[in-house]
């Protein structure tokens, strides 16, 4: 793509971290793991919740009934992710032109990440078309667009929001190779997209900090961060990169978690966090007087 030339234990009070400074910290509601028997959901629901779902405490704490959205088998609660529409909601999501494509760029779990948006769309946004949400597989650090075609280059290249999620590498890495290759290919994206208002998002492994397969070796002291999400903190905290690539941590959903258990879920919850995103973007963009046409932002 660069031409070469009863509660899961969790904090009640935790809310996405800033790993430095940039606006996702402040752009979604608190939520924590909770048990369903605990919630008050509407009975239009048509899908059975799982054991836990993700919600604001205080909706379980005061009894409130909660509507939920359906997703892919599943189903995720606007409590707990989006503050309320009369505050800020999803922003201007519903503005997303023809030519803001969003484009998540990566491995398996991108993929995942794109289908668990996409089947929320038709409920919140069904005037947004699918083709506007594309994914781009990528499984090496080294050559990452090795099996596209010049078509998908090129297509790659119209991409103005760029998602990415490397939590399948097609091989295993040890912490100092991860830490040093995500850097190359943060540093390769931003010369892909060299317009400084075109936001590269990358989101924290989502597999279990318990018995982690990547990140081996770890260096220093070790915590009960996945040792992939220590090295993208640090990254973030030391690199003087673009202030428009940003960390997207969702830590707060995936480390109380074990192995698959409630994935499917956390997906659905990262998926309404990417709705939030985008619709700021597109509002920030939109206060500056630009709209997405066929050639870039004008």
């Amino acid at each position: 793509f660069v031409q070469k030339d009863d509660h899961v234990d969790v904090d009640d009070d935790v809310d996405i971290k800033e790993v430095k400074v940039n606006v996702l910290g402040g752009l979604f509601a608190k939520g924590g793991w909770f048990s369903s028997s605990k919630i008050q959901i509407d009975a239009s629901s048509t899908q059975q919740p799982s054991d836990y779902v993700w919600i604001d405490p205080t909706s379980v704490r005061d009894g409130k009934q909660v509507k939920s959205i359906a997703g892919q088998d599943k189903f995720v609660l606007e409590e707990g992710s989006v503050i309320s529409k009369e505050g800020k909601g999803f922003f201007q999501f519903d503005s997303l032109s023809n030519y803001e494509l969003v484009c998540f760029f990566g491995s398996q779990s991108a993929k995942d990440l794109q289908a668990s948006l996409l089947s929320l769309r038709g409920t919140l946004f069904p005037h947004q078309r699918p083709f506007k949400f594309h994914y781009y597989e990528v499984n090496n650090f080294d050559d990452p667009d090795e099996s596209w075609d010049q078509e998908t280059k090129e297509r790659f290249r119209k991409c103005k929001h760029v998602l990415v999620s490397m939590d399948e590498p097609d091989k295993a890495l040890s912490q100092t190779e991860y830490k040093a290759k995500m850097t190359t290919l943060i540093k390769h994206l931003t010369v892909a997209f060299d317009d400084e208002t075109f936001p590269i998002i990358v989101f924290t492994t989502m597999e279990s900090p318990v018995n982690p397969k990547n990140c081996y070796k770890p260096v220093g002291k070790r915590t009960s961060e996945h040792p992939c999400n220590t090295v993208l903190k640090e990254i973030f905290s030391d690199s003087p990169s673009s202030s428009r690539v940003r960390l997207l941590d969702n830590t707060d959903l995936t480390n109380p978690l074990v192995g698959d258990y409630l994935r499917s879920e956390a997906l659905l919850v990262i998926a309404l966090r990417v709705y939030i995103i985008v619709g700021y973007q597109v509002q920030e963009w939109r206060a500056n007087g630009q709209l997405g046409h066929i050639n870039g932002l004008t």
